[in-house]
């Protein structure tokens, strides 16, 4: 089973939404790099903040992401 990154955030309160939403619709998904940014603000502009998905399932949350965006 491969993660990989549905998109990056620049807080983790943003990307914490993403995964509710996510999951709410049956998809697994984690926040990655949240406890990063708190030690090392720095890594932010490098990395920011993901959200990762089954690469099974990344399709699936891209189209439910999109979905709710316009929704909005």
């Amino acid at each position: 089973m491969e993660l990989v990154v549905l998109d990056s955030f620049d807080t983790a309160a943003e990307a914490n939404l993403i995964v509710a939403l996510l999951e709410s619709n049956g998809i697994e998904a984690i926040v990655e790099h949240d406890e990063d940014v708190l030690v090392d603000p720095g890594l932010l502009a490098n990395k920011g903040i993901s959200v990762r998905v089954l690469k099974s399932e990344l399709e699936k949350a891209k189209s439910i992401v999109t979905n709710n965006q316009k929704a909005s």
